[in-house]
């Protein structure tokens, strides 16, 4: 019998040591549910709030006991609650935990924002409750909002940037004109060798002038959305003879050698924007022109078949110019960018003509790249997709 009471005696002491384990864990648990720095709430399938911690008292500015029993939706805007609502069914409904971004209001009236992640959990007596998790991400979506702000701002004063670019470049142009239009025709007057030295001086720099401003056209154009590519047949080896027509006596000029080779095209007629493809190789080779003081600029064109009707034209200008430093490689095609940016540069522009020409190359589906050695000259590529022109019976369709 004794022996019998002491195992009596173990089996209560193991009992209540038991208990005593439960109870000290549950604490524990109830201590870091409450002491958590995220609003825990537990609802029931009726939004009604049947439990809370510290922080979710915290996050609705109001006590505990204003919050036990109310319903949670009281918390919500009103234009939210049906949403609300649908999201709550559906946690319960399928039993899967799921996560949004809502904005609430606490008692005091103030807006915040929560994420909150919703999950189900089944007491022992077969009822179930949402456990709710809201973090507080006000800080964070009022940092959205300035930046879709300050988006907008830059986006507005990109626009104004451009119109009063586009503004300016018209109203210098009126004049510009007159003055070189009045310089050609001084040039056909008798003068002697130094007023037309001078008078030609005035004529070259007029150009250079207008050529800056339309570029500044171009620009402000593509950076509103007023540039359009306008495809139409043309002919390609007539827009290279045009090109050597124009640029052979430049260069002439300045002693240097160009030459347009085309043995490697194996068509000519072609579907695209003649104007645009003519004046990004007109860009790239007036660069070559000015940054090429003896040698020559050779332009050769390529075609690839890309398949039966589209062909892939690569156009290559070389030059022996002084070629581009390493540092300056990055930003070559960037606006308003240089190689040479110093003060009293030697070679004038406004250092949009490589930018403009790769978005234009851009907008046809095409690209622009480059090679070069310092002190050895530059090799620019434009890659463009173009459809061929096919011809019947009736002449030139397009394809």
């Amino acid at each position: 019998m004794p022996a019998a009471d002491d195992g009596e005696t173990i089996r209560s002491h193991s009992g209540e040591d038991l208990r005593r384990e439960l109870g000290r864990a549950r604490q524990e648990i109830c201590d870091l549910f409450d002491s958590a720095p995220v609003g825990y709430f537990i609802v029931d399938e009726e939004g009604s709030i049947l439990r809370l911690n510290r922080a979710a008292s915290h996050l609705l500015q109001a006590d505990r006991r204003y919050l036990l029993g109310r319903s949670f939706t009281s918390f919500v805007p009103r234009g939210d609650h049906a949403r609300f609502r649908t999201l709550q069914k559906r946690v319960f409904d399928g039993e899967q935990p799921l996560s949004t971004e809502m904005s609430l209001v606490d008692r005091r009236g103030h807006q915040l924002w929560g994420r909150i992640e919703s999950r189900v959990r089944a007491a022992p007596d077969g009822t179930r409750h949402c456990l709710m998790a809201v973090i507080d991400v006000t800080d964070r979506k009022r940092t959205e909002d300035d930046l879709i702000l300050a988006r907008e701002d830059a986006i507005e004063a990109g626009r104004a940037k451009s119109a009063f670019l586009a503004n300016m470049s018209h109203e210098i142009r009126t004049p510009l004109n007159a003055v070189v239009a009045m310089s050609e025709l001084l040039l056909d007057t008798p003068l002697n060798a130094e007023q037309r030295d001078w008078l030609s001086t005035i004529r070259c720099a007029a150009g250079d002038l207008k050529d800056i401003i339309d570029n500044v056209l171009d620009y402000s154009g593509i950076e509103t959305g007023r540039i359009e590519i306008r495809a139409a047949p043309f002919d390609l080896l007539e827009l290279l003879r045009s090109v050597e027509t124009l640029y052979a006596p430049q260069a002439a000029e300045k002693g240097v050698g160009f030459r347009v080779d085309t043995t490697k095209t194996t068509a000519s007629r072609y579907h695209g924007d003649r104007a645009r493809i003519g004046q990004i190789l007109g860009n790239i080779i007036g660069n070559a022109l000015k940054f090429t003081a003896t040698g020559e600029i050779v332009v050769t064109v390529r075609s690839r078949p890309v398949s039966e009707h589209l062909h892939e034209l690569i156009f290559a200008v070389q030059d022996t110019g002084v070629g581009i430093k390493e540092s300056c490689r990055d930003s070559i095609f960037e606006s308003f960018q240089q190689a040479d940016i110093s003060s009293s540069k030697a070679f004038q522009g406004a250092g949009l003509g490589l930018s403009i020409s790769r978005r234009l190359a851009r907008l046809m589906s095409g690209q622009i790249a480059f090679t070069s050695r310092e002190g050895r000259g530059s090799t620019f590529t434009l890659t463009l997709p173009l459809h061929l022109q096919a011809t019947g019976n009736d002449g030139v369709r397009e394809s």
